[in-house]
């Protein structure tokens, strides 16, 4: 591009033609080639594209190439589809220098290193499933910030630090946005919020998925009203009123069609939760026998199977979706085995296994729940912890283990078309899930060494 001078001149006033050198800056930016080549013209392309007159040096030279780089990209709409779904990286810009052999590599280190101090690479994991409407939003991210985004296990952006940094908060929304949409699929397989006027009771309509999800989680966790776009909705006293109506909410669970186990003792229609102490049977051997095999110096003080058509029904339509998603996988596991302490018992067996206060004591494979086929391992103080009276707590669980990967320390969400994450990938005792409705707790054995 040029040699420090004392005249302002062009660039290539006393170019000797036989040193020119191209250099490929590539957005790999592990990747710097030189080229000699012996034609002047060669260089004359990038000269009607480049009239530089500073020094070397001027950071602003950096800045144009740069700029150059993501602006030419922008007319690529087939490069930048390719750039998202496969993550290939394309080769830059090509620069040549002209200059005495002499200052050559001194220019192309302090080009390089220039050019390395502009950009910036960003990782960020994610779990959940990119369907090609949701690939195009990352393109639109992905132009609108004039940086590149690759997706692998994790989604990657490279870039300039500012145009990094913006992308990457962007990203971050969209990942949010696309889990709070999966969910409110979810939620609705299961329950179905709608409100009529009173005076047509006949006219009634559905709450949209978001407002349903809201209305839901209000509802789970004993909330008496909920409060949406200025409307306050009583779920106490199922109402609301809006511009001087009064409307009725109703609440429909979808369970008519999902058959519960064999096992469970009958339920009402509107019974929910039911816990049943199981004192003998089959149910009650197997757990004793497992017991005295490998926890003999332990006693078992109480067995209650949990019975929650709710936490039920959500696993089972996250098990037809696993079963759709992975047609050759073996995707449940039974007997299962998940320790925790006393304080957990009440959430666990009403909203399930929550990695809030499921999975702080382990992260060696990952940041979520664990299960175990060793009951030893769950039944280990740091786990299932006792309570003041020494007395411990274990469930029997039923996991959706679905597709796994290996699993490991930090990991906080699975990679793309994975469901859950393990200690070995050939012979797993260990699994671990991010995802709430992925475990079902069976029963609920309370024990002591006592």
């Amino acid at each position: 591009m040029g040699h420090k001078s004392d005249s302002n001149d062009s660039i290539n006033s006393d170019l000797d033609p036989s040193s020119v050198v191209t250099f490929i800056g590539a957005v790999n930016h592990d990747e710097f080639r030189t080229q000699s080549s012996n034609s002047s013209a060669a260089g004359q392309s990038l000269m009607s594209r480049l009239t530089v007159k500073t020094a070397i040096t001027n950071c602003d030279i950096l800045k144009l190439i740069t700029q150059m780089m993501w602006d030419d990209e922008d007319d690529e709409d087939e490069e930048i589809e390719d750039n998202v779904s496969t993550g290939q990286h394309n080769d830059g810009v090509t620069l040549k220098f002209f200059a005495k052999y002499q200052n050559l590599d001194n220019a192309i280190e302090t080009v390089k290193k220039e050019y390395l101090s502009l950009l910036t690479t960003e990782e960020i994991p994610f779990d959940t499933n990119l369907t090609e409407s949701r690939m195009l939003r990352l393109r639109d991210i992905r132009r609108t910030h004039k940086v590149q985004i690759f997706i692998s296990d994790k989604i990657t952006i490279y870039g300039r630090q500012p145009h990094v940094k913006d992308a990457k908060l962007s990203v971050q929304s969209l990942l949010m946005e696309f889990k709070e949409t999966d969910e409110e699929t979810l939620i609705k397989e299961m329950v179905q919020w709608s409100y009529f006027d009173e005076n047509f009771p006949a006219n009634l309509q559905m709450f949209e998925d978001k407002v349903n999800a809201k209305l839901e989680k209000a509802y789970s966790q004993k909330k008496k009203t909920l409060d949406w776009e200025n409307i306050k909705l009583d779920i106490k006293k199922m109402t609301f009123q809006l511009r001087g109506r009064k409307y009725k909410m109703k609440r429909q669970q979808n369970l008519k069609d999902e058959v519960t186990p064999d096992t469970w003792s009958p339920m009402g229609d509107k019974e929910l939760i039911k816990i049943v102490p199981v004192t003998n049977g089959p149910e009650y051997d197997d757990i004793q026998a497992t017991f005295h095999r490998n926890l003999p110096s332990y006693r078992i003080i109480k067995i209650k199977r949990i019975q929650n058509k709710t936490l039920y029904h959500g696993y089972q339509v996250l098990k037809r979706k696993f079963e759709a998603d992975n047609p050759n996988t073996e995707i449940e596991v039974d007997g299962l085995w998940h320790g925790t302490a006393v304080g957990s018992v009440d959430r666990i067996n009403k909203s399930g296994f929550n990695r809030s206060y499921c999975g702080k004591n382990a992260t060696a494979y990952g940041e979520g729940v664990y299960f175990t086929r060793d009951i030893r391992y769950s039944a280990d103080d740091n786990y299932s912890t006792p309570d003041h009276h020494r007395i411990k707590r274990i469930y029997k669980c039923s996991v959706l283990v679905g597709r796994v990967m290996q699993g490991h320390h930090r990991l906080k969400f699975l990679q793309e078309s994975y469901n859950s994450a393990v200690d070995n990938i050939q012979t797993p005792s260990i699994y671990v899930i991010f995802h709430d409705s992925q475990a079902y707790p069976n029963y609920l054995i309370t024990f002591s060494n006592q």
